[in-house]
């Protein structure tokens, strides 16, 4: 390029720099009069301004702490809770045994939605990366063009897309093996693709190399929209597998039946010891919420719950 790019430049201003060179260029070539080549060259480096790989790889590292705090902590604690009532018997001790099953299974596919999200952002940061790297490598095919035409060559064909159409293969397509939730969220990722975009051989001059350099740039963006939308609709997968209602008891157990039920019988609760009778005739086996709305006062409240 024939213009110095600051060394401490963000990504967003050395794009800028490009857009405004390449236009100068193209206005150049075209006697001074702003075409609408020249708008499309400098608008098509635009798409690529946005997008922050940095604070996406701090997003998907937090999804993965999160899927592993989730994957290791709060099972122990269900696992430790059934161990605590394994002298509880009764109907109303089985009814909260399955429910610490149920709600187990239900922390682990909560982990795996954290997981497949931290994929997902995974794969977004790879595809920042690479939409940058083929901008570049477009770029240079550019400015080696543009050596050509001084030269009076002909133009080599331009490849566009290399890095970005290797974007799912790199990143997802080992954790689809995994099955479950991941491989149902994202499982359809395997199946995307993008073809590499080939500009044609010919053209020696100054205009023909901006026209090109124009065609790359929406071709590229193109691409990155198709992988982008494919990467949003992973999202949504995962969304809908946790909260469609086929899917929501598997993440929101029901509450189980212990004590909730408008008469309790305390007898339910087995205590097993010679003074359990003796106890269950103390307990208050009343409504826990009377038909007034008004709750259980005075010395009642509480007993045996």
């Amino acid at each position: 390029m024939g213009r110095l790019i600051p060394a401490n430049s963000t990504w967003h201003d050395r794009v800028m720099i490009y857009a405004e060179y390449f236009a100068e260029i193209t206005t150049t070539i075209t006697w001074g009069q702003v075409t609408p080549l020249t708008q499309r060259v400098h608008d098509g480096f635009l798409p690529f301004t946005a997008g922050d790989d940095e604070a996406a790889d701090l997003m998907r590292q937090s999804f993965e702490d999160a899927s592993m705090q989730v994957g290791s902590h709060a099972p122990q604690s269900l696992s430790s809770a059934a161990t605590d009532i394994a002298d509880w018997h009764g109907t109303a001790a089985d009814n909260f045994e399955a429910y610490l099953n149920n709600m187990h299974a239900a922390v682990l596919r909560q982990g795996e939605a954290l997981e497949a999200v931290a994929i997902v952002m995974k794969a977004y940061q790879a595809l920042l990366l690479a939409v940058r790297s083929d901008l570049l490598d477009l770029v240079g095919q550019a400015d080696g063009g543009l050596a050509a035409a001084a030269e009076d060559d002909e133009m080599q064909g331009w490849k566009v897309g290399s890095a970005v159409v290797g974007v799912f293969s790199s990143t997802v397509g080992g954790a689809i093996t995994k099955g479950g939730l991941v491989g149902a969220a994202l499982g359809f990722l395997s199946g995307i693709g993008s073809v590499i975009i080939e500009l044609g051989d010919g053209g020696e001059n100054e205009g023909d190399v901006m026209q090109r350099l124009a065609d790359g740039l929406e071709g590229l963006r193109r691409l990155y929209e198709e992988q982008l939308a494919a990467l949003e609709q992973g999202l949504r997968n995962i969304l809908d597998e946790l909260l469609n209602k086929p899917h929501l008891p598997d993440v929101n157990p029901e509450p189980p039946t212990i004590a909730t039920r408008a008469n309790f019988d305390p007898r339910e609760f087995n205590l097993g010891s010679d003074q359990g009778e003796e106890i269950n005739k103390k307990v208050d086996t009343g409504p826990l919420v009377p038909d007034d709305g008004i709750g259980k006062t005075g010395a009642g409240v509480g007993k045996g719950r």
